[in-house]
């Protein structure tokens, strides 16, 4: 009998998915770190909760869900979902998981990257500001649009997996952006 222990967190189980599948192990119990393994029990897996690997089954649950499902977990359900105001909460990963279900993956993928979506970015905008941010390739009658941004990235790099493109949208666009210059910035202060 096969036993994975993990923390009880989704999180957690969700790892605990990611494990099924590396390992290509079904476990016949899945319990928490604490609890008393069966009397057979032949051999034991501590899951280790790993955030990179639960996103990874999350966004493999978007992909195998079939449309008409997703659109009726898009809407009616997620609206049952109570709000949370606690930024790593269940229900409110919950309820963003189900919002980017309807997506395109490009739109999902920027959904999930983004810290303002594009409302919270035309409330926080002024006009001014937004005029310095137009480009003639991504002009738009609200200005900057990151989609399309992440459309000409992704078409640097047609005819890759899912995740090779989505590893080169990072390198091109996150990398040079965000990372490199905070590193940058550190070297200079040394």
């Amino acid at each position: 009998m096969t036993v994975f222990r993990y923390d009880k967190s989704f999180e957690g189980l969700l790892t605990a998915v990611f494990d099924v599948y590396a390992r290509r192990m079904w476990p016949d119990a899945l319990l928490a770190a604490n609890e008393p393994a069966p009397l057979f029990t032949t051999e034991e897996h501590t899951v280790v909760t790993d955030s990179e690997k639960s996103n990874r089954v999350w966004a493999g649950l978007a992909e195998k869900l079939p449309i008409f499902l997703r659109h009726l977990l898009a809407g009616p359900v997620r609206n049952l979902i109570p709000a949370s105001t606690r930024q790593r909460s269940t229900p409110r990963r919950l309820k963003r998981f189900l919002e980017a279900l309807d997506m395109a993956p490009l739109e999902r993928y920027l959904q999930w990257i983004a810290i303002f979506n594009r409302q919270r970015r035309d409330e926080l905008y002024t006009d001014d500001f937004r005029q310095t941010l137009r480009q003639p390739e991504w002009e738009t009658d609200s200005g900057y649009d990151s989609l399309d941004f992440l459309r000409d990235s992704r078409n640097r790099c047609l005819g890759r997996d899912i995740v090779t493109q989505t590893s080169l949208i990072d390198i091109q666009t996150y990398l040079p952006g965000d990372v490199m210059t905070k590193v940058n910035v550190a070297v200079k202060l040394l």
